[in-house]
This record gives structure tokens, sequence and C-alpha cells, in this order.
């Protein structure tokens, strides 16, 4: 359970603005078949880019904490269960510290099932630690057998289990 500091921190972040041109959900299509159990972390508020890839036949799970939780849209008990796929659309960037980014990004992993995909982006606003890009790189190449950087503006990557 995070901590209510964090959970205001991250949900403090949520803007429609950005979350209806999420990115990750306009590329996921070129790397991810529709038969693919899809989990969408931290989805916001509306889950814009959960519904826009239901819209298009693949199955996606929202999740979200805190204030950005809807109990119409988001499955509080998404991370019980396992996907080929778990993506964070500007959820890596507003996580406060490195510690924070390399256990999300080990949680994230966790709800991998074998072979999975985490895909996940590191734009530059709003960016709250101060990691950098060539440090993120560096930790998923430890953490996942295959990394991929498939974007690079944002920097966004696919890391294979």
């Amino acid at each position: 359970m995070k901590s209510p500091d964090y959970v205001s921190s991250v949900n403090k972040t949520y803007s429609k603005t950005f979350s209806k041109n999420q990115y990750i959900p306009k590329i996921l299509p070129k790397f991810v078949e529709k038969d693919k159990t899809i989990l969408d972390f931290g989805a916001g508020v509306d889950a814009f880019g959960t519904t826009a890839l239901r819209e298009k036949g693949y199955k996606v799970t929202a999740y979200e904490i805190g204030n950005n939780y809807n109990p119409t849209i988001h499955d509080i008990h998404a991370l019980n269960r396992k996907y080929d796929v778990v993506f964070c659309s500007n959820v890596i960037n507003v996580q406060p510290s490195r510690s924070a980014i390399s256990s999300l990004i080990k949680k994230l992993k966790g709800r991998l099932k074998p072979n999975g995909k985490l895909i996940f982006n590191y734009p530059a606003s709003p960016r709250k630690s101060t990691a950098t890009v060539a440090e993120i790189d560096l930790y998923v190449k430890g953490q996942f057998s295959q990394v991929t950087r498939i974007a690079s503006s944002p920097p966004t990557w696919m890391c294979i289990v």
C-alpha cells in the first residue's frame, strides 16, 4: 500500500488533455496482437487509452489509485492477475525518485506472464525524478531479457520478460 502523500503526488499530475492524447495507446497496436491480455497501469481518471484500445478490439483492464480511481472504469483487483502486456503512459515520469521508479518497474514486471511485454515512456514533462533516460535504459536492461527503445520522443521502451 502506497502512502497517502505518494498517491496524492502522482494523482496531481493527471491531465484530461494529456490523457486523451496518450502516446502509448496510439502505438501499442504496432506491437501487440488483439488476443493478448493488457493492463493499462495508471490509466487516468477517464481511462481514455483503455477505452480507445477496447474500441479497436483489445482486451484491456484499467488500473488507477487514489482520487483517480473510478469503480465504474478501473479494476481494483487488476494487480492480482498476470497479463501478456502491461503498459503505462506518463506514469514512470511522475515517480518521485529513482527508488520509486525501480520499485514500480519491478512491480509491473511481476504482473507479466512469461514472455510478457512492459511498454512505458518517460516524457520530460512532468518529470518528478532526476533519473536520466540513460539511467532508465540501463536499469531495464538489467531487469528484462530483451529491451528495445521503440521511440525517442518521448523515450519509450518495450521490455520482454
